[in-house]
């Protein structure tokens, strides 16, 4: 994370964790708009809200993690996460790998409980990247530079993806003129 600015963070997040109809603190790359901060009570000003957590970066207590788990997927769970997807989870078919995403949101909905979010900006964000090896290196120094970032604060369903330079930008218009040509023939 950056975090400039934010010494306490983490010991203030799970003070949040404390205040009634809290599940959880996560980061803000979800999959829906998030609410705005709401200034009651005064402590939790800070945070936007949602009903989603993320396997990326969530604090919530174990209690909290066990109810929801018992609450929506209790049965699933009983049967060795075998048979029927759980029909009271609603997502989409290709999303069901996160199961206990939507078993955590499913919960909060549920119950009447909200997910914090810090809003991201150039002195607070909490980034998952899917790369590895030798990608994910270039993506993390350019990302520590801030490089285009400010297009991914609080966007739902984003990666980030630093912006392309030199090379890079020709190689992509290259790919996506063969897109556009593959697509035309592909539908005469």
């Amino acid at each position: 994370p950056m975090r400039d600015g934010h010494a306490h963070w983490l010991a203030d997040d799970i003070a949040a964790l404390d205040e009634p109809g809290v599940f959880a603190v996560t980061n803000a790359h979800l999959v829906d708009e998030l609410e705005p901060e709401r200034p009651e009570p005064a402590r939790l000003a800070q945070y936007k809200r949602s009903d989603f957590a993320s396997l990326n970066f969530s604090l919530m207590k174990a209690s909290a993690f066990g109810d929801a788990m018992r609450f929506s997927i209790g049965q699933f769970i009983d049967q060795g996460f075998r048979g029927e997807f759980p029909s009271h989870i609603e997502c989409e078919e290709k999303y069901r790998r996160a199961l206990i995403e939507w078993g955590w949101q499913h919960y909060c909905r549920e119950q009447g409980l909200t997910t914090l979010v810090r809003p991201e900006s150039l002195s607070w964000m909490i980034y998952h990247i899917n790369k590895r090896d030798r990608k994910l290196l270039e993506y993390r120094r350019r990302f520590r530079k801030r490089l285009g970032v400010e297009k991914y604060f609080d966007t739902p369903r984003s990666l980030y993806r630093p912006p392309h330079t030199g090379l890079g930008k020709f190689g992509r218009r290259i790919e996506n003129a063969v897109r556009t040509i593959r697509r035309s023939i592909a539908k005469k």
